[in-house]
């Protein structure tokens, strides 16, 4: 079986798109569900060519455009990706649909699909004998609007399920499903008890009456957060953990590598990060503490640079390092994988949201997200999910440093006293938790 997947209109016709900062833009979104679904059907052995027009500058030009790629194919399917519009912003559920002109079972089954996998209203197939692609393309077609772009619980939903809805879209038109990845075992949150006697240790820390240079103290969830975050990640690289072996090596001679541009700092502490292991990872969650401070003063809720003009998914900040999600691409996949891991709601518990959120105090302003998609998902996992937003930064910090201005003009206080905090954390767990 070959399968022709297009995103609906073009980069320079543009599709619905629905309110900031929550709503939908039709055209990003059928894109990425292009390619996810790709991508399900690639895995699966289905073959699959995916087109978007970057070209056309007119609705006509664009309308043929997809439709010549479409017929220029060898395929037994034609498939074409949109989202709908209510025109008016709304608070209901709207639902997903499935259009057609002569494919009413595929298409009662991939609406079907979507429903159920994204929790959507089934508004079932609709036969139109008014849309150009379905008339134009010479095999099979059907015409997927996905959901509302203006309707808020859809976008909600959307963004919630979006993985299991690009997995219904290649089931359904395939009826072959994407292997599952292996999962790969992961220690389990700090109990209760845990948790309370690794927060003591950071409250008493000498780093945690420390005035942070321009910040003031920390908050005092800023700093039990930390010594969580970083009894996890100690944990995940005892376990070897991707991610986590590639935070806790050995220095890298590179202006990347954030241990080589305080290479002069940490050997004047006595802090020698040359071999691979708990050490050189402690030492960066020391930097990280005085990074975190400088970036954010320690508030996990932390928007964007409001007096910045990057307001888009991939480029907008967010969370305690102000990071963003263009900086996954220095970090494939391990970036991804650790985004994918922290947003699955089996590990909640180990983000430590409400270690971090004690003493801090968000607005309304803070909690916006910008743009969609991946981006979108990224700032917002980084603020709800702190831990999260510690290791995504840590990976960052080993392969792309120069993300960070104040790394870069070496503003961020190194001290041994956050070190030594971070070193009685992994003694009690060495102590106690691992007895």
């Amino acid at each position: 079986m070959r399968i022709v997947i297009s995103s609906g209109h073009g980069k320079k016709i543009r599709g619905a798109a629905g309110p900031k900062p929550w709503g939908l833009d039709e055209v990003n979104e059928a894109r990425r569900v292009v390619e996810h679904v790709a991508d399900h059907l690639t895995t699966a052995d289905i073959d699959v060519d995916t087109f978007h027009d970057d070209v056309s500058t007119s609705q006509n030009e664009n309308l043929n455009r997809i439709v010549d790629y479409h017929n220029s194919q060898t395929r037994d399917l034609d498939v074409s990706v949109h989202f709908n519009a209510y025109e008016v912003t709304t608070t209901k559920p709207m639902g997903t649909e499935c259009l057609y002109v002569t494919q009413n079972e595929l298409a009662k089954k991939v609406s079907l699909a979507i429903a159920d996998a994204g929790d959507f209203i089934d508004r079932g197939p609709k036969k139109r004998t008014d849309l150009f692609f379905l008339n134009n393309t010479e095999e099979p077609a059907i015409l997927i609007e996905t959901c509302f772009v203006d309707s808020k619980p859809d976008a909600d939903l959307y963004r919630k399920n979006f993985e299991h809805i690009c997995g219904a879209i290649a089931l359904a038109i395939s009826g072959k499903k994407k292997p599952e990845k292996p999962t790969r075992p992961l220690p389990k949150a700090f109990t209760m008890h845990e948790q309370a006697a690794i927060c003591d240790i950071a409250n008493k820390s000498t780093i945690a009456t420390y005035v942070w240079k321009d910040r003031g103290l920390a908050p005092r969830g800023y700093t039990q957060g930390m010594a969580l975050a970083f009894g996890q990640s100690y944990r995940k690289l005892l376990m070897n953990h991707p991610a986590l072996l590639i935070m806790a090596r050995a220095r890298k001679d590179s202006d990347k590598d954030a241990l080589h541009i305080y290479r002069g700092e940490f050997d004047s502490l006595g802090m020698a990060n040359e071999k691979d292991g708990p050490d050189t990872l402690r030492h960066l969650y020391a930097l990280m503490l005085g990074h975190g401070m400088r970036e954010s003063s320690g508030q996990h809720c932390e928007g964007r640079d409001m007096s910045a003009e990057n307001v888009e998914s991939d480029t907008a900040e967010a969370g305690l390092f102000q990071t963003s999600y263009n900086a996954n691409n220095a970090s494939d996949p391990e970036f991804d994988d650790l985004m994918e891991e922290y947003g699955d709601p089996a590990h909640e518990a180990t983000c430590y949201f409400d270690a971090f959120a004690e003493d801090v105090g968000c607005g309304e302003e803070d909690w916006d997200c910008y743009g969609s998609g991946d981006g979108w998902e990224f700032q917002k996992l980084c603020k709800d999910c702190p831990a999260f937003a510690v290791e995504s930064a840590a990976l960052t910090l080993r392969n792309l440093c120069n993300h960070y201005g104040p790394i870069i003009r070496q503003e961020v206080e190194l001290l041994k006293e956050a070190d030594d905090m971070f070193k009685a954390v992994q003694n009690y767990i060495e102590g106690e938790v691992m007895a």
